[in-house]
């Protein structure tokens, strides 16, 4: 649950790096595959949020047994 946004933005921060790495400073989508990376987000944000309710849900049943 607490690395979910870190999984959101994992493409954001591995494209901003891996372009700057690889293409250099002047790189876009046109002229560097790394980057379009970000471009991924689109699929890792709505899997995170899927993981922190999946987290909260065991997080409050985990609660609730524990209190039984």
């Amino acid at each position: 649950m607490a690395l979910s946004p870190v999984f959101a933005v994992m493409p954001l921060i591995a494209g901003a790096a891996l372009s700057y790495v690889f293409c250099g400073s002047d790189a876009n989508e046109g002229n560097c595959g790394w980057a379009a990376l970000p471009w991924a987000m689109f699929l890792t944000i709505p899997l995170a949020g899927l993981m922190f309710i999946a987290g909260l849900v065991i997080l409050i049943v985990s609660l609730v047994k524990k209190s039984d």
